[in-house]
């Protein structure tokens, strides 16, 4: 695996960690590591991004995560399917980090409620 590869998968492991574990009630605490690793979709993700650095998951390091602009594709399923389903599921299908599937979600909602008015 590339240096360049090995470096994207940092960030987003470090990305995940900044945007969606930092105010979760689990992330202290050694009794909690069990939910996280095995339970939480974000840490099934942290463990995923982790072994394909390791070199356990060769599938993982060729599958980064969408980054930059959203494609009209994208906007049209996440429009059509979030009040279907789960943000991890969402982000898993669009293959972007579930942060910035909950963030476009939040500016998609406004946009809408502003232009109903």
């Amino acid at each position: 695996m590339s240096r360049e590869i090995k470096r994207k998968i940092r960030i987003q492991i470090h990305e995940l960690i900044e945007s969606e574990c930092m105010d979760c009630q689990y992330r202290r605490g050694y009794e909690n590591a069990h939910f996280c690793v095995n339970e939480c979709p974000v840490g099934k993700e942290l463990k995923s991004l982790s072994e394909s650095l390791e070199g356990k998951n060769k599938e993982s390091s060729d599958q980064l995560l969408n980054k930059g602009r959203w494609t009209e594709e994208e906007v049209f399923y996440l429009l059509n399917h979030l009040d279907l389903f789960k943000i991890p599921h969402l982000a898993s299908k669009l293959n972007r980090p579930p942060g910035a599937v909950h963030s476009k979600a939040a500016s998609l909602k406004k946009r809408l409620k502003a232009s109903s008015f």
